[in-house]
């Protein structure tokens, strides 16, 4: 099975949804450069605080704010936040948004910690599935 990359990277849409001015693109999860690669066996922590395992410096981004975890043959992210966490999987218009609940992450997509990921901001991470050669 694959991993998951998360990135932080700032970025913008376009009209259409494209990412415009994306860091690292191939199989990764993002902000501000730094990237997590999630095995399907681990699982990590996400949010502000600087004990997490992928560290969001952002105002919307509770202190734990979630986590994403391998189950069976998908990966699946939880809420653990106050505000919120919202998922938008590329090639989809509606965006999940998730209230101490979980959900199956897609192939790519963007994460938004407290507030909608198609808004621009310091609270958005950038997935991608990753898979490996044998």
């Amino acid at each position: 099975m694959s991993g998951v990359r998360l990135i932080q990277v700032p970025y913008h849409l376009g009209r259409k949804g494209e990412v415009l001015g994306a860091g690292p693109a191939p199989l990764a999860h993002a902000i501000g450069g730094d990237s997590v690669v999630v095995e399907p066996d681990a699982s990590i922590s996400i949010g502000r605080d600087k004990g997490n395992d992928m560290v969001v410096n952002s105002t919307h981004a509770s202190r734990v704010h979630a986590r994403v975890h391998g189950r069976g043959a998908h990966f699946v992210i939880t809420d653990q936040s106050s505000n919120g966490t919202f998922v938008l999987i590329d090639g989809h218009t509606r965006e999940l948004q998730l209230r101490r609940d979980e959900a199956v992450l897609g192939e790519r997509g963007y994460i938004g910690l407290g507030d909608s990921a198609s808004k621009q901001g310091d609270h958005v991470v950038r997935y991608r599935l990753e898979s490996r050669k044998p």
